[in-house]
């Protein structure tokens, strides 16, 4: 708990000093996740029958990250990357393996960089061909100081 409002205090801290120090009349433009992580899919040709293979491949922009499914800190389980199929509660949905990093604020915690890809197996019948949606939650924050973390996002995905 304590690193939790630590975590907070630090976070606020680093906002409060990024806007007291950038240049008067200085317009800021929001970042989006949009600009740090590009997110596509496709479907894997090689299913096998009465499956569809969702494969997402998420492109992270240097110096930035997202944190691994599970990030195995108990303060960031609400910041992971989560992959749903709508309308599917049995998809199974694989994860890669993040990266431990053992920050001297936060501790150990599992993160994504660079590239990755998600894959999400969705039971179907054969000659179903109706597109698959999937959400993708996440929160892109910098791997420098003062961390700075985007708002979360839900980024909707659809496969024909």
């Amino acid at each position: 708990m304590k690193k939790a409002i630590f975590l907070g205090t630090f976070t606020a801290l680093a906002c409060a000093l990024s806007v007291a120090f950038s240049p008067a009349g200085e317009k800021k433009e929001k970042k989006r996740y949009d600009s740090v992580v590009k997110v596509k899919a496709k479907l894997d040709s090689k299913a096998p029958a009465g499956k569809t293979v969702v494969v997402l491949n998420l492109e992270i922009e240097p110096g930035w990250h997202l944190y691994a499914n599970p990030p195995e800190h108990e303060d960031l389980g609400d910041s992971q990357l989560v992959v749903k199929v709508v309308g599917s509660d049995s998809a199974k949905i694989e994860y890669p393996q993040g990266k431990l990093v053992n920050d001297k604020f936060l501790g150990k915690f599992k993160k994504y960089d660079d590239k990755i890809e998600v894959r999400a197996t969705v039971d179907r019948k054969t000659g179903d061909t109706s597109p698959i949606q999937l959400t993708v939650a996440l929160q892109s924050c910098s791997d420098s100081v003062p961390l700075i973390c985007l708002p979360p996002a839900v980024v909707k995905v659809t496969v024909p």
